[in-house]
């Protein structure tokens, strides 16, 4: 599987603990690589097409094994059986019957019921045999946008009490943009929205209640208003509202959604700070005495040197949550764009949904993989990085295969996927503090070799 070398040592490093120059393709530190798999479907068939395009996944233990359940963008999507994760091997492939089609993420929460989003509708499948799953039903709003080339976005499945709802951002016809849609999919067969909610001015004949420029004195364009994506815990809904940032929605009543409170990164109104937005998604520190989460974590997905970081936000008062610190890398700190990486995309994209413990995992596009502990929320320390190597068919526009998301098993184990050809798809790795390296791929570009440097 993997093959080892030994060489000597050649970090340096500030005294803040962070390297001197922002790790390049193939430098790894503090994390083991276990894994890899290349979506090649039957194994070993080699790369068909774009499948090594891996985007949100999930990963959850059944009967059957441990599986991650793979969206594969325009392809389709993909379960992955990675119940050995030095020899995870796709054992089903599901590719879209019509195209132009995307499937970007995808969400399961117990059960056998898997949620795939499509350009038009979100899809309920049965995997309980994760070699042949079917297909139960289907939803797609009646008044979604005519005309939008992809009206379903970000996912989330939540399950509570009341049994099982997908949370969708969704273009809406009248709307201004991408709003939240609950649907109720206790009965996969026949899910039916039970409601919606809607930044205000966003609605039909409403007035916007956000400037209509961005801030002149740094020359931004006017706030992008959209939902992106979200995270669902307990109660509460906190939604990525692009530039305006953090949004918490009250779900307690699942026909009624209410905002609670938000933190608005764009607009320069009292008491919110004018800072850059893109805000992705969100990670919840999830509290050990299992009540409302004191702190999250937000992902901001800025695509210009600096380029976008992760915000530790505290949202104990949750009227109006603040920011404490955030964990930036090099060239966050000393805008210190990466000469080998001219004009690519480099900010924080994804960070774990559900944080358990001190350290937590983070997809930062082509900075590759990483890991910070938060142990004192006000100084976040980087613990481990992974930028995986160059491949030959990788695109000059994405050289490491754009790290794109990351899910964390109770055991330790980290899956983090990459969504562009060229070191597309499927890590596994786990947390190794005295390794650090270089990676390189094998001869037939389906594995890697490390070389340890300490």
């Amino acid at each position: 599987m993997l093959a080892w070398g030994m060489t000597r040592a050649g970090w340096g490093f500030h005294d803040s603990g962070l390297p001197t120059i922002q790790p390049s393709y193939g430098d790894i530190a503090g994390v083991q690589i276990l894994g890899y798999n290349d979506m090649s479907f039957p194994p070993g068939s080699g790369r068909a097409g774009n499948w090594d395009q891996t985007y949100e996944f999930r990963v959850l233990d059944t009967p059957n094994g441990r599986f991650a359940y793979c969206s594969n963008g325009a392809n389709g999507w993909s379960i992955v059986d990675v119940s050995n994760p030095n020899r995870m091997r796709v054992v089903y492939r599901q590719p879209h019957s019509t195209l132009p089609d995307n499937t970007q993420y995808i969400d399961i929460k117990g059960g056998n019921v898997l949620v795939v989003k499509r350009n038009r509708s979100l899809e309920n499948w049965d995997v309980s045999s994760p070699t042949a799953p079917k297909l139960l039903g289907a939803f797609t709003p009646p008044d979604i946008h005519p005309t939008a080339s992809a009206p379903f976005h970000g996912l989330w499945v939540h399950e509570d009490r009341r049994g099982r709802f997908a949370f969708a951002a969704c273009a809406i016809q009248g709307f201004t943009d991408m709003i939240l849609l609950c649907v109720d999919i206790n009965d996969p067969r026949n899910p039916k929205e039970v409601s919606r909610w809607w930044y205000p001015g966003m609605g039909p004949g409403e007035t916007p209640t956000w400037p209509s420029t961005g801030l002149p004195d740094r020359g931004l364009p006017a706030p992008t208003v959209q939902l992106h994506d979200m995270t669902v815990y307990g109660d509460r809904c906190f939604a990525a509202w692009r530039d305006k940032g953090l949004i918490i929605l009250d779900i307690s009543d699942i026909t009624n959604l209410k905002m609670v409170g938000e933190i608005n990164w764009s607009d320069g109104r009292p008491n919110f700070p004018s800072l850059p937005g893109q805000t992705h998604s969100f990670g919840i520190v999830v509290p050990r005495d299992g009540g409302p989460p004191d702190y999250v974590i937000s992902t901001d997905e800025l695509g210009q040197c600096p380029f976008g970081y992760p915000h530790i936000l505290d949202v104990r008062d949750e009227r109006r949550p603040r920011e404490v610190s955030e964990f930036k890398l090099p060239l966050n700190l000393h805008g210190n764009c990466p000469p080998d990486r001219p004009g690519r995309r480099m900010g924080v994209h994804d960070v774990e949904r559900l944080i358990k413990g001190n350290i937590v995992w983070s997809a930062w596009e082509e900075g590759g993989f990483w890991g910070f502990d938060i142990s004192d929320l006000h100084h976040p320390k980087w613990v481990a990085y992974f930028v995986p190597p160059v491949r030959s068919d990788s695109p000059d526009t994405s050289r490491s295969g754009h790290a794109d998301d990351v899910f964390v098993m109770d055991d330790g184990i980290i899956f983090g996927s990459s969504s562009d050809r060229g070191a597309g798809g499927l890590w596994a790795m786990r947390q190794a503090p005295r390794l650090e390296g270089t990676v390189d791929w094998n001869a037939a570009e389906t594995d890697v070799i490390v070389t340890r440097t300490s």
